[in-house]
């Protein structure tokens, strides 16, 4: 059996491999659902439809045979979005290349085991780089608000050169404000005798007045279950239940809680270009959902043209070129074989990403601290 440089380093066989959903970073703290892409556009430009919710009625008219009544679309408004997109590439190296086309004269299968396995290993480096920014920007998105980035590309906690800034109600940031106008949590979780049932419930009641979706989702910091369990009336809540007591005990906020699926967003870290370990959600931090749907959350992605045909292939015309591509979806990677520089035959490997998760609905979350 022989395998040609075509086979290794084909356009079908790296996207098979690099559009695979691991990563290095882990991304079990947040709903699957938030990495899936409902929506695509063509390029790295598009909109989207922001809504506010409505809790006006429909209009009542006399009879089958009266005119219908005119109503515009107050609560809505076309917003235009740029996509974010992240390029890369790597040189292939010879000694790879030489591999891959002397296994294919000799039929050497060791050899064309540890070529094949290179470019793989490659691939899921960059795979997981990728993966690693899509899960960032989707944590960002959610416990700040805003994605910020520099001039260099690289997403950072505090706010940079670039922002992306989803414009969060600001009645549901901070202690959050209720449908009358006052404060929510108008005293800390960490003292023990704060009635935290009297603001969640207050909550909720301004989530469905806000909005009209009920929370399902609540992604915590990592000082939440400490104020729970020494909160005179939540432990004795948490102790009456047998399953909730083990949840506690393993260092978990239990599930069921205040009618809420609990996940530990605090667990959530990435590394900086300089390798330096950072956080997105704060130790008193609390940010609240509906179920995860289209309506007012999405990750969109774009489209990027690559090449379909082998590797290294040169067209006689543009028309011809363009033919022998595609529009990928999403992240997408090729490889070509170039010449030119210092040496003659030169393996150069690209990789990219076009998508943006989005809030539509600046009132469907609440991005809260517990602790004013």
């Amino acid at each position: 059996m022989t395998t040609t440089l075509d086979q290794v380093l084909g356009v079908q066989q790296l996207i098979g491999m690099f559009t695979d959903p691991r990563g290095g970073i882990p991304a079990s703290m947040f709903p699957p659902s938030l990495f899936r892409s409902n929506e695509s556009v063509l390029g790295d430009q598009g909109f989207y439809i922001r809504s506010k919710g409505t809790q006006t009625l429909a209009r009542l008219v006399h009879g089958l045979d009266a005119a219908s009544r005119n109503r515009g679309l107050k609560d809505t408004e076309r917003v235009p979005v740029r996509l974010a997109v992240a390029k890369e590439d790597i040189v292939i190296p010879q000694s790879i290349l030489q591999a891959i086309v002397r296994a294919e004269q000799l039929g050497d299968a060791g050899l064309r085991t540890w070529a094949q396995g290179e470019v793989s290993r490659q691939v899921r480096e960059a795979r997981s780089r990728f993966n690693n920014t899509r899960i960032t920007m989707v944590a960002s998105a959610l416990g700040q608000g805003v994605v910020n980035y520099d001039d260099e590309g690289n997403i950072t906690k505090a706010a940079s050169t670039f922002q992306i800034d989803y414009q969060i109600d600001s009645g549901h940031t901070g202690q959050g404000t209720d449908r009358d106008g006052g404060t929510i949590i108008d005293a800390s979780w960490a003292t023990n005798t704060t009635n935290i049932e009297t603001h969640m419930t207050c909550i909720s009641q301004t989530q469905m007045s806000d909005y009209g979706a009920p929370l399902v989702h609540a992604f915590y910091g990592k000082n939440l279950l400490r104020y729970f369990l020494n909160n005179d009336k939540i432990k004795e809540l948490i102790n009456r239940s047998d399953a909730m007591r083990t949840q506690a005990a393993k260092g978990e906020v239990p599930q069921g809680l205040f009618g809420l699926q609990w996940w530990p967003a605090y667990q959530f870290f990435f590394k900086d270009d300089a390798g330096n370990i950072q956080t997105i959600f704060e130790d008193d931090d609390l940010v609240l959902t509906p179920e995860i749907t289209p309506e007012w959350y999405d990750m969109i992605e774009g489209s990027t043209l690559v090449p379909t045909t082998g590797v290294g292939v040169v067209e006689p015309d543009m028309m011809t070129a363009l033919r022998n591509t595609t529009n990928s979806r999403g992240m997408w990677t090729y490889a070509q074989i170039i010449s030119g520089g210092e040496h003659p035959i030169l393996g150069k490997q690209w990789f990219g990403d076009c998508m943006l998760p989005i809030i539509k609905a600046p009132k469907a979350i609440w991005q809260l601290d517990v602790t004013p």
